[in-house]
């Protein structure tokens, strides 16, 4: 099997799932295997920063606002909430 390459990402992809599938360990690269697995965790990490900054600084602009928000901001809220915890919940179930 050949090494991934980051512009070939998802063909490595579509490379080595179907040796995971098949059990054929021998055949997978194990430290790409570990890097990507590896990247994943870092781009939740990073969702979940992004959410949360995204929601204080709506927090801010809220309490600090001189007009009244509207019932679309709280679902926007809401939204951003639900979306936030969501990814806290998966990060802390894997």
């Amino acid at each position: 099997m050949s090494k991934p390459n980051l512009a070939d990402f998802n063909s490595w992809i579509t490379e080595t799932t179907p040796l995971l599938r098949e059990n054929r360990w021998h055949e997978i690269d194990v430290a790409h295997l570990i890097g990507a697995i590896e990247d994943l965790g870092k781009s939740e990490r990073r969702g979940i920063a992004s959410q949360l900054a995204r929601l204080l600084l709506h927090l801010l602009k809220w309490q600090y606002s001189t007009f009244h928000f509207h019932e679309v901001h709280l679902k926007l809220f809401n939204s951003l909430l639900e979306q936030g915890f969501g990814r806290i919940k998966r990060c802390n179930q894997a």
